[in-house]
């Protein structure tokens, strides 16, 4: 049962890791050239289902940190996350600084980033180093680690059935309220998330056996479809933060129980690099894209063989440096994909 359940999160997980390529992959502001059906095909699997992705990714999270947490077990916790996201989170903010700043000092190359200089200082070095200054997609990272580590207080609220369900209903309220949005963004954004990884620690607490061994699955699956189905319509109808959560929450879980209603093979050994592929595909994908406008200009068709394509380039790029990383380097490897 486990090792089922385990697998089964490796596809959950690579499934959500291809969307967020998708995601930044989007360059119809490279190519500029209009071609309506494929910037329209691109802005429907960016912005109606592949964001769906990092809802998933908070509920995944949340889910497997309580799925069998006590208080005793909380040190434990902290020290493997330390590990596992706050020193990757550093050495990467750190690499991708250090990459910026030598591109460039390359004038062919200092394009692809930006040409603005880069001064080198300690301030420079530190808003890199915490707030991911050069590595954009870390937000991500950024905000799960405040989520682990303000752990006591989620576990509070969630521990006891009512009092959880009460907590993430309040929450969900005030942050599709956009209260916060007066006081500071970064914490109206933060709200938003928490939501999220809230009720996905809120199912690996209580609802653990259902999910696990598989209990009403198809019925789970029917309900959570009307569900993202019915608030996807009003979303589009009345666009508000209220039915965005609501369509990312049932969105995010129905995709996990669509793939518990199909018989899964043994997940590949690539399809398990998934921080790996996370903390590098937004170069590679900036990369691509830019160097190929430079050489084709601005179609379109290009731009979509490219949105199509780059997923592919990333996991093959991943796949083989990991491996050679793994054998060669085995103490880099260990800390840039956080000792997974």
């Amino acid at each position: 049962m486990e090792q089922e359940f385990s697998n089964r999160i490796k596809y959950y997980n690579f499934i959500l890791c291809i969307l967020v390529i998708l995601i930044h992959a989007e360059n119809s502001g490279i190519f500029l050239e209009r071609v309506e059906m494929l910037n329209t095909i691109e802005y429907i699997v960016v912005e109606k289902f592949a964001r769906l992705a990092i809802a998933g990714f908070f509920l995944c999270s949340g889910y497997l940190f309580y799925r069998n947490f006590t208080m005793d077990k909380l040190g434990a916790k902290w020290k493997s996350r330390f590990f596992s996201t706050v020193i990757p989170f550093g050495v990467w903010n750190l690499l991708y600084f250090l990459l910026h700043y030598v591109l460039t000092k390359v004038p062919v190359l200092s394009g692809i980033f930006g040409n603005k200089a880069i001064p080198f200082n300690l301030r420079e070095i530190l808003e890199a180093l915490l707030f991911y200054k050069y590595n954009p997609v870390f937000w991500f990272l950024q905000f799960l680690i405040v989520f682990i580590y303000i752990c006591p207080l989620i576990y509070l609220i969630i521990r006891n059935r009512w009092t959880g369900l009460a907590g993430i209903i309040t929450l969900y309220f005030a942050a599709s309220s956009q209260c916060l949005d007066a006081y500071n963004g970064t914490a109206s954004a933060m709200a938003n998330w928490l939501f999220i990884y809230m009720a996905g620690a809120y199912i690996g607490r209580h609802w653990r056996q259902t999910i696990e061994e598989g209990l009403h699955q198809k019925a789970i699956a029917a309900v959570l479809c009307i569900c993202a189905v019915l608030s996807f319509i009003m979303l589009q109808q009345h666009p508000s933060l209220y039915w965005t959560l609501l369509y990312y929450l049932s969105g995010a879980m129905l995709i996990w129980y669509l793939l518990c209603l199909i018989r899964l093979p043994q997940a590949r050994g690539w399809m398990g690099n998934t921080f790996y592929i996370y903390a590098v595909h937004f170069m590679i994908i900036q990369f691509g894209n830019k160097v190929v406008h430079k050489m084709t200009g601005d179609s379109m068709y290009i731009g979509m063989i490219l949105f199509v394509a780059l997923p592919v380039v990333v996991v093959i790029f991943c796949y083989y440096t990991s491996r050679f990383m793994a054998r060669y380097t085995p103490g880099i490897w260990k800390i840039l994909s956080g000792n997974r």
